[in-house]
């Protein structure tokens, strides 16, 4: 009877301790083949802007290969790293819009992360966070997908549609006030994360 309660013991720690494992969070950082996209509109043509200088991490907690948290997301950019297809007069007067002089960063905070659905090829989620633009900082939730690449990498891509004006963002001008932005902007992101 000894004996048996001896196994017994054993095998409840050993089984704690794979569990533990199984649970333990692993950081993942954001690599230089992520990318961010900036798409609007405007009264004589749609334009379209690359982030060209990403940054940022988050803890992934799996279980039987199933996600079961993410705690910690962060991610920032520089907004002088911001490079629009209709050229440097584009560049500028988003540069401006964004007072990059004084506001160095556009940074993600995640607070929390809700409706996490695990699927056959990955997971979808929704992340609530505080979003931080030309100083002004604002509460914004984001769905997303995510998948587990065959190099061992995971991959989060969405879209967000916003209003420059939620961070007191004036909507840039160009040719004189010719070229009028609309308000409305979407943003795609691809985050190529590595552990």
């Amino acid at each position: 009877m000894k004996s048996f309660f001896t196994i017994l013991v054993i095998s409840c720690f050993a089984l704690s301790f794979t569990f533990y494992h199984e649970i333990k969070p692993t950081q993942y950082i954001i690599d230089n083949t992520s990318s961010v996209t900036i798409k609007g509109t405007s009264n004589l043509h749609d334009w379209i802007a690359d982030v060209n200088d990403l940054s940022g991490n988050a803890n992934f907690t799996f279980s039987n290969n199933r996600l079961i948290n993410i705690r910690n997301c962060k991610i920032s950019f520089d907004p002088k790293s911001i490079k629009s297809k209709r050229g440097a007069t584009m560049d500028k007067n988003i540069y401006k819009a964004l007072n990059v002089d004084t506001y160095s960063t556009i940074d993600y905070h995640m607070k929390s992360i809700q409706a996490i659905k695990n699927t056959r090829d990955g997971f979808t989620a929704t992340m609530e966070g505080d979003l931080t633009v030309a100083g002004i900082t604002k509460n914004i939730s984001v769905d997303f997908s995510g998948k587990k690449m065959s190099n061992g990498k995971f991959e989060i891509s969405g879209s967000k549609d916003m209003k420059m004006s939620t961070f007191n963002v004036k909507p840039p001008s160009a040719l004189m006030g010719a070229l009028q932005t609309d308000d409305n902007i979407t943003i795609e992101f691809r985050f190529s994360l590595n552990r």
